[in-house]
């Protein structure tokens, strides 16, 4: 029986700095976490930070 999936998902593409995604590639293989799931939590925990205070990215 196929696994139901939990949540929708859109395919994309963006470009990434080298050494953002070799240090991603490394993390991932490490700890069998997919690059998939790293880059949501990153980018979760991030938006979750930058609209809780206002902040600009720059104004750390």
């Amino acid at each position: 029986m196929p696994k139901k999936k939990s949540k929708e998902s859109k395919i994309t593409s963006f470009s990434l700095d080298v050494n953002i995604l070799d240090r991603l590639d490394k993390y991932s293989k490490k700890t069998y976490i997919p690059k998939t799931r790293i880059i949501e939590v990153a980018v979760t925990e991030y938006l979750d930070r930058m609209e809780g205070d206002g902040k600009k990215p720059d104004e750390g």
